[in-house]
């Protein structure tokens, strides 16, 4: 009998485990470490958060639910959409996922295939790179140009590599570099996109940890018809333990990745 070990996929043999989490695993042990590596915010969960949650599982509210999320949810979530970001979606364009991860894994699983293409810039949040290997799929990384204490985004680089790309990642504000897309910089990458047939996967779970002063540009507000957006509770309101994050999208993907979502967690 073959060892279980030739089963798995060979790019998933050559992935390790994400070296953040090895980390924070290894420093637990030590008491008077400080803590520094994943991204929690400094407060807790708020108090008025944890109350409904409590009340909710009293009232027996504890069972499956829409596999797209609680429909008073993603209502509130379309609201939420028009009125900080500019981005028009109705409920039905909206699922609630585990996590702003699962709602990448979720995107990816439905769109991206072994041998294609995804633009992403770099440095990266690490998932990024890991899902493009999951997939078989070929990264092209555009590095950001570092000026001093600043980055800006390399478009010349981006206008040579983006043709025949399937996915371009835009993260906004940047995990990790905090660096936050100007306007400019985003109607350019869009506009490419555009060009190029590309899908754009915002995701912009970090909006409100935005430091620079100015109202972000979402994609999704200029570029409805080919963008995105992923978002989440995590770090706005320190609730990175609840796993609750969510996707909006163009009707006429919502079916496929509904199906991507249900089949993998059933609900959230």
């Amino acid at each position: 009998m073959e060892s279980l070990d030739e089963w798995v996929l060979p790019q998933i043999k050559h992935m390790a485990f994400t070296g953040i989490w090895r980390v924070t695993l290894m420093l637990s042990n030590y008491k008077d470490s400080v803590y520094l590596s994943t991204g929690e915010p400094d407060f807790d969960t708020p108090p008025n958060v944890i109350k409904a949650a409590e009340d909710a599982m009293r009232n027996g509210k504890t069972h499956y639910v829409d596999p797209s999320g609680l429909r008073e949810l993603r209502e509130e979530i379309s609201k939420k959409l028009k009125r900080d970001n500019s981005i028009e979606v109705s409920p039905d364009q909206v699922i609630v996922t585990v996590g702003a991860e699962e709602a990448l894994a979720t995107v990816f699983q439905a769109f991206v295939n072994a041998g294609d293409k995804v633009t992403v810039f770099t440095p990266a949040y690490s998932l990024y790179l890991d899902l493009v290997q999951m997939r078989g799929a070929r990264l092209n990384a555009v590095n950001l140009i570092e000026e001093g204490d600043r980055f800006r985004v390399d478009l010349e680089k981006v206008k040579e590599t983006i043709g025949g790309s399937k996915v371009i990642i835009i993260n906004n504000p940047s995990n990790p570099t905090g660096y936050v897309m100007s306007d400019e910089e985003i109607k350019a990458v869009v506009d490419l996109a555009a060009e190029h047939g590309t899908i754009i996967v915002s995701d912009e779970i970090y909006e409100k940890m935005n430091y620079s002063g100015k109202r972000l540009l979402s994609p999704a507000s200029i570029a409805p018809e080919n963008t995105i957006t992923i978002n989440g509770f995590s770090k706005a309101y320190a609730m990175t333990g609840w796993r609750i994050g969510y996707l909006a999208a163009p009707k006429e993907v919502m079916e496929a990745l509904k199906i991507v979502h249900h089949t993998n967690v059933i609900s959230a």
